[in-house]
């Protein structure tokens, strides 16, 4: 399998979520002067749209740089497990930037209209 091929098929198949992502932080742009709190938000979505395309092409394209290089999966196998790893703290990252940016900076009602309702 060619690199190009390696590095294409994972933007192929991330392609829907990318373009959601990318009309997320958009949106979320465009309003982060009314809500600053969205500044968050928009951390969050580059921050997860970049790992999710760095790490699919890093995880598909170090097997196949393996393969030509002549490295046992003995060897290969902790730097597949590092890059995974630092996948996924990234993506624990941009779900708490995400949370914190729904979740904060909003006004919460009076009590006496909790009670009411």
């Amino acid at each position: 399998m060619a690199v190009p091929t390696v590095i294409l098929w994972p933007l192929v198949s991330d392609l829907p979520l990318l373009i959601v992502w990318v009309v997320g932080t958009v949106l979320a742009a465009l309003r982060v002067r009314h809500t600053p709190a969205l500044r968050w938000v928009v951390a969050a979505l580059v921050l997860l749209g970049i790992t999710r395309l760095t790490g699919g092409i890093l995880l598909g394209w170090l097997p196949v740089w393996a393969a030509e290089q002549k490295v046992t999966a003995t060897t290969l196998s902790p730097v597949l497990t590092a890059v995974a790893a630092g996948r996924t703290l990234l993506e624990v990252i941009g779900w708490l930037l995400l949370l914190t940016g729904v979740f904060s900076g909003r006004r919460h009602p009076p009590a006496s209209r909790i009670r009411d309702r």
